[in-house]
């Protein structure tokens, strides 16, 4: 997926961001929390990154195939 850009709601602030299916860029000022709305889509924050060259924080999200848990490498048998 490339970039696009999304609408994401922070608390109850909605702001223009840019996201590219795992990332979103969001302005550097914007608190983050656990979980943000990219869209009005539900998703886990796994991690903040603040960028020193630009007033950006790049959002690491969870992905509906990790789900934002961590992987124990042991295979699941259904």
């Amino acid at each position: 997926m490339g970039w696009v850009s999304v609408t994401v709601s922070v608390g109850k602030e909605e702001i223009e961001a840019m996201f590219n299916g795992i990332q979103v860029d969001v302005p550097g000022d914007v608190k983050i929390g656990e979980s943000l709305k990219v869209d009005g889509v539900d998703y886990k924050v796994i991690n903040t990154i603040q960028d020193n060259r630009d007033p950006v924080t790049h959002v690491i999200l969870a992905t509906a195939k990790d789900k934002g848990e961590k992987s124990d490498d042991e295979s699941i048998k259904g």
